[in-house]
């Protein structure tokens, strides 16, 4: 008997604004919450859910964006050392099973995003730059895994 493919996610019935906390509806550009008026553009087919107000946020974004092309070099994740400590925290995710979701927050360039999803499990990736966001997608489409990504968002904040 061959086995069900689970359905994608539907992530985006799920988003509320970052600012009031309602339901945003989409549009073919943008995210638009129509309680605050507040507008989130779609760049690359990724939300961005942050409040160019916040200026803190911002600047984290810009910084974070600008070291996305270096960040595996910067923090040495091809190390035993890195990989030995990512594959023992994320052991207990595992342990949830094929098909589960996974909600990573601060996904960097997608480097545990791929272990997870050739695992089989459902994963959305957030962070707060775009530019990490990007480098992870272009990271798992080279590694053929853009399919069984459910989807990918930038959030404002973390939980």
């Amino acid at each position: 008997m061959k086995k069900k493919k689970p359905k994608p996610l539907d992530i985006e019935s799920l988003i509320i604004c970052p600012n009031c906390s309602h339901k945003i509806t989409k549009t073919a550009k943008e995210l638009y919450c129509t309680n605050c008026n507040s507008h989130y553009p779609i760049v690359h087919t990724i939300p961005i859910l942050i409040a160019s107000e916040d200026k803190h946020k911002i600047e984290e974004t810009v910084y974070h964006s600008s070291v996305s092309s270096i960040y595996r070099q910067l923090h040495q994740l091809e190390s035993f050392r890195n990989i030995y400590y990512h594959l023992q925290s994320l052991k207990p995710i595992l342990e949830c099973g094929a098909h589960s979701t996974v909600l990573e927050l601060g996904c960097g360039t997608g480097y545990d995003a791929a272990f997870l999803l050739k695992k089989r499990l459902i994963v959305v990736e957030t962070d707060i730059s775009a530019g990490q966001v990007l480098e992870a997608k272009k990271e798992l489409v080279k590694k053929g895994l853009e399919k069984m990504l459910s989807f990918m968002l930038l959030m404002q904040k973390t939980f």
